[in-house]
């Protein structure tokens, strides 16, 4: 599975964790499995001092293998459908932990 099987809106979402490197993405909606980024979902820097950034990743949409962890959060966009992420941590650009209510708090 590459970029070019995605959809504009989980494109972008890669783009965000690709741009954000550390942090997390906090009340993102995901609707009929895609990530909804309008209105943007709040987004928070985790800036580790003294580290090297390696810069230079590819763009989303050029074309490259996804990443397991990139697969298991869309896997989880289709499984789970229409749902609130309540916290989406970004690690070194890809998904690392994911905070949300089970289906009785949607």
């Amino acid at each position: 599975m590459d970029t070019s099987s995605l959809s504009r809106p989980r494109l972008d979402l890669v783009g965000k964790m690709q741009e954000l490197e550390y942090g997390w993405i906090e009340h993102l909606q995901v609707v009929k499995g895609e990530p909804v980024l309008q209105p943007p979902p709040r987004i928070v820097h985790n800036v580790h001092l003294g580290k090297a950034r390696p810069g230079g990743q590819a763009p989303p949409d050029s074309g490259f293998q996804l990443k397991k962890q990139i697969v298991e959060l869309f896997d989880l966009f289709d499984r789970e459908q229409t749902f609130k992420i309540e916290k989406l941590e970004v690690h070194d650009g890809l998904p690392f932990k994911i905070d949300y209510p089970d289906s009785a708090g949607k």
